[in-house]
């Protein structure tokens, strides 16, 4: 819940990212009904996704919204 201040961390799943560009090829959620699935792609091909965890009341989560409230972390650093 971004209202209560929850966060994703993805510590050490990016070797390949340095946190300045689109992480979008790398972390992506797919809605369904009221849940949605975390999808991760290590390389960061963004054509290798697998599924990671099934957020309930997740379906309107994306990459972008959550990094606008500073709720994804990557090894110990909020990104913005």
């Amino acid at each position: 819940n971004l209202a209560h201040g929850d966060r994703i961390e993805f510590r050490d799943m990016f070797p390949g990212y340095d946190g300045s560009g689109d992480l979008n090829p790398y972390v992506r959620f797919l809605a369904a009904r009221t849940t949605s699935t975390l999808d991760v792609d290590p390389s960061g091909s963004g054509t290798a996704f697998q599924e990671l965890a099934t957020i309930r009341n997740g379906r309107h989560l994306s990459v972008d919204k959550l990094m606008d409230a500073d709720a994804i972390l990557i090894d110990h650093s909020i990104i913005l």
